[in-house]
C-alpha cells in the first residue's frame, strides 16, 4: 500500500512539474491575453490567460521550438533546450505593420462566389475524409462583463460572487478543457478528457467538451440548436 501511494505521488509530481511556463507581453510591457502558443510540428499547444501567463504541458526534456502567434503581432519562434522542469520561457511580441496590396474588384461578379463554388464541388470529397480521424481538442470559454450596472429595473445585480471589481468589470466564467478525440463513422465521437477546469457560473454558456461544438459544414445540414443548412451544401448550387 505504501509503495502504491509513493508511486502515485511520483506520477502526480511528474505531471505537475513537466511543463513550460511563462508570460507573454508586448513591446510596452503590456500582458497579452489569448496568445496561441504551441510546440512546432506537434499538436501540443495552449493560450495565455488575461494576465499573459501560460502553461504548456511537455512530458520529456530535449530540444523544442516554441511558437508564439497573436493577431497584429509578429510570430515569434524560440528554440530551447530543456534539461529540467518546470522551464520558464517568457516572450515579448512586436507589433506587425500590415500593408495591403491593391485589390481590384470586378463589379460583374463577387470573387467569393468562385471560391464557394469550388468548395461546394469538393464537399463530398472532404466529407469522406472526415469519416475517421484522431485529434487533440482544446477549448476555452470566457465570459467577461464590463461596466455592469448595480441595478437593472430596480433590482440589484450583485457582484457575481466577487467576480466584479470596483469598476464593475470582471471575468464571471472561465472554462478550459484538453481532451483526445477518436471518430469512426457511423459511431458517435469518442472523447477522453485529459484535464478540465471550470470557475464561475456559465449560466448556460459552455464549450467544455467537444460534443458541444460538434458540427460539420461539409454536411448538407447540421444541428446547432436547430437544423441549419450549411453554406456549402448542395442546396446552395
Amino acid at each position: 500500500m505504501k509503495y502504491s501511494l509513493l508511486t502515485l505521488f511520483s506520477l502526480v509530481s511528474t505531471f505537475a512539474f513537466s511543463q513550460i511556463t511563462g508570460t507573454v507581453t508586448s513591446d510596452n510591457n503590456t500582458p497579452l491575453a489569448v496568445v496561441n502558443i504551441f510546440i512546432e510540428d506537434t499538436y501540443t499547444g495552449t493560450t495565455t490567460n488575461n494576465d499573459g501567463n501560460y502553461l504548456l504541458e511537455v512530458s520529456k526534456t530535449g530540444d523544442y521550438t516554441v511558437t508564439f502567434q497573436y493577431l497584429g503581432y509578429k510570430t515569434l519562434k524560440k528554440k530551447v533546450t530543456i534539461d529540467k522542469f518546470p522551464f520558464v520561457l517568457d516572450a515579448v511580441l512586436s507589433e506587425e505593420d500590415i500593408n495591403l496590396d491593391e485589390v481590384v474588384i470586378n463589379s460583374e461578379e463577387n470573387p467569393a462566389n468562385a471560391i464557394m463554388r469550388q468548395t461546394i464541388a469538393k464537399r463530398k470529397d472532404n466529407l469522406n475524409k472526415l469519416k475517421a480521424f484522431r485529434a487533440e481538442f482544446y477549448s476555452r470559454g470566457l465570459l467577461k462583463m464590463v461596466d455592469v450596472p448595480e441595478k437593472v429595473l430596480g433590482q440589484d445585480v450583485g457582484d457575481f460572487d466577487g467576480a466584479l471589481d470596483s469598476t464593475r468589470t470582471g471575468i464571471v466564467y472561465l472554462s478550459e478543457t484538453i481532451s483526445k478525440l477518436e471518430y469512426q463513422a457511423p459511431k458517435p465521437i469518442k472523447e477522453t478528457i485529459i484535464a478540465s477546469k471550470v470557475s464561475g457560473d456559465s449560466n448556460g454558456f459552455s464549450f467544455n467538451n467537444a460534443t458541444d461544438v460538434e458540427f460539420n459544414f461539409y454536411q448538407n445540414t447540421f444541428e446547432l440548436g436547430s437544423e441549419i443548412v450549411s453554406p456549402v451544401s448542395d442546396f446552395c448550387i
